[in-house]
């Protein structure tokens, strides 16, 4: 199942928001024979693991998901 069509309204624009205000979100490389990957957040210097991994078919989304999750939290509380 991919979920990244409910973001398409706004996800670029939280993708570069995020960029802009020092936020990064990225998988890390798996290790030989690893099936789940485990995703990674930069926030201007602090760096935090998502503690939960995900199967390589859906990362992508949940980045999506997160960058837009950011990107609400933040905007909205200005």
């Amino acid at each position: 199942m991919n979920s990244i069509g409910m973001f398409a309204d706004f996800q670029y624009d939280a993708f570069d928001w995020c960029l802009k205000n020092g936020i990064r979100i990225y998988c890390l490389p798996a290790k030989k024979g690893q099936a789940l990957l485990e995703i990674e957040i930069y926030d201007n210097g602090r760096i935090t693991r998502s503690g939960q991994k995900y199967p390589k078919k859906d990362i992508d989304t949940k980045i999506w998901e997160l960058y837009c999750h950011y990107y609400i939290n933040h905007v909205e509380q200005v």
